[in-house]
């Protein structure tokens, strides 16, 4: 049910120690449909408590409404690995009645650079918080 092709991009390490990242392989326009997040979809307490029970924070969890979330722990899709930064260059469209999320740019991109969002800070609440990012994040 792809309604647009999703963007060139390689996967690759990302140069602020981060791990893994996401790069334009050819330039994307501003409001270029990037890609879906792919994931499981899930409840939000059932995968809060699977978390809290392993230990561990569920990094990959995208919430779609005040009930369902969509975690890509377990996806080998690239979408799986786009980083944070306050300044992003893309922005999550999140449609709750078909329970997806989609990545557009925000502004036009170039062939080699990072593809970012803005996590928000409510991610950050109970982690280690982002070097670059100029918000406070309350613990």
């Amino acid at each position: 049910d792809m309604l647009f092709n999703e963007a060139d991009v390689t996967v690759e390490a990302d140069v602020t120690e981060k791990g893994l990242g996401v790069f334009a392989a050819s330039p994307l326009s501003a409001g270029a449909y990037v890609s879906r997040y792919h994931g499981k979809v899930m409840a939000r307490e059932e995968s809060r408590q699977f978390y809290q029970a392993q230990g561990v924070a569920g990094d990959y969890r995208l919430g779609i409404d005040e009930v369902f979330e969509i975690d890509a722990q377990n996806s080998t899709h690239f979408s799986r690995f786009f980083n944070h930064a306050e300044e992003a260059n893309m922005m999550c469209m999140i449609d709750p009645s078909s329970q997806r999320a989609d990545f557009f740019a925000t502004r036009d991109i170039g062939s080699g650079e990072e593809l970012v969002f803005d996590y928000g800070v409510e991610y950050w609440r109970n982690r280690p918080q982002p070097v670059d990012d100029s918000r406070q994040h309350s613990p």
